[in-house]
């Protein structure tokens, strides 16, 4: 009688804070999936709603759940808290406002192994508050050499942003533990970018599943690109060199390639001025200041030169280019006095 290979454990760790909202169906998305060895990781970041008993009502339905209550510290810490106390030969993150089709792990699992790769990647489809689809990121099934890159898929992975977060993937935990890669808790963005850009660091090829398995609720009233916070700009520029760095690695410095990353890295930019502009706690002067300050900016005037200006206002851009910034603010009070 030949013996069934036993199915490796998956740890699925899942940070949670005041997500009574939607926590009970991500929860059920997870314990209903097809491949059921799992070990099923809720941590709860200090939550002030019901979330942390509705963890507790799974945990006495399934005995693969394992709660860890913490006080709130933020969603990566929640993370790598879990992963530190995981079992599993692989790692799956999953965000409490997110739910997943029945076959996501075992999609993922396939994938990673078939490929025989050491990272998995599924597509994704983004859902407003009452349900109605409104996006979705994926390419065709593939697989990624990083020592014999395909530039064109590359590329495309980055554009449609499916290597950024920590979801829809699955990750070998070996990986990570003998590289102590974790998810800084000092960064209140981009930490998890920074986090998959180091482990493709220690890994030689990755494998992406056309199929949609994981959804991602849009339910953030105030994007991170309108809202303000201490050192974004900052933020930005370390994630521009992680990313240079990779795309040195695999030795994409072409035109089309830094013309990607520089895109992304004057989007920064762009988007910063129009939040200092529309920041009511700030003065006249002191907007000019910042802006001024952001305008001389080395990394913002090497992104000119990858610029198409039909992309943006173009008096925007001149502006920038010219470093006007009291021009900037000028005519935009005048623009918003002709509106109203």
């Amino acid at each position: 009688m030949v013996m069934k290979k036993e199915l490796p454990l998956i740890s699925v760790i899942v940070p949670i804070y005041n997500s009574e909202k939607y926590l009970r169906k991500c929860i059920e998305s997870i314990i209903n999936q097809t491949y059921n060895h799992l070990e099923i990781i809720l941590v709860n970041d200090g939550s002030k709603d019901a979330s942390l008993l509705i963890c507790k009502e799974f945990e006495k339905k399934d005995n693969r759940i394992i709660i860890i209550d913490l006080p709130n510290r933020g969603v990566s810490n929640a993370r790598n808290q879990g992963t530190s106390i995981a079992n599993g030969v692989y790692i799956q993150y999953i965000d409490s406002d997110d739910f997943v089709d029945n076959i996501y792990i075992e999609t993922l699992f396939s994938t990673l192994q078939n490929k025989n790769v050491e990272l998995a990647v599924c597509a994704i489809e983004s859902f407003d508050i009452k349900g109605n689809k409104f996006d979705e990121w994926k390419v065709k099934e593939n697989r990624l050499d990083f020592n014999n890159i395909n530039k064109t898929l590359f590329l495309e992975l980055i554009q449609k942003f499916l290597l950024f977060g920590p979801v829809n993937k699955l990750y070998k935990k070996e990986i990570i533990t003998n590289n102590s890669i974790v998810f800084d808790t000092s960064l209140s963005y981009g930490e998890d970018l920074l986090f998959n850009l180091e482990y493709c660091k220690h890994i030689d090829s990755l494998a992406i599943t056309d199929k949609i398995a994981y959804k991602y609720i849009h339910d953030n009233t105030e994007s991170l690109s309108k809202k303000r916070y201490a050192n974004k700009i900052a933020l930005a520029k370390r994630i521009h060199y992680a990313l240079l760095t990779l795309f040195k690695r695999l030795e994409l410095t072409d035109n089309e390639s830094m013309s990607i990353l520089y895109y992304r890295l004057f989007d920064y930019y762009y988007n910063e001025v129009f939040v200092i502009i529309n920041d009511n706690k700030l003065t006249f002067i002191k907007k000019h200041k910042e802006i001024k300050v952001l305008l001389r900016e080395k990394e913002l005037g090497r992104s000119y030169a990858f610029l198409k200006t039909e992309k943006y206002t173009a008096w925007i851009v001149f502006l920038m280019k010219n470093k006007c910034a009291f021009s900037f603010l000028s005519l935009d009070s005048i623009l918003k006095k002709i509106n109203n």
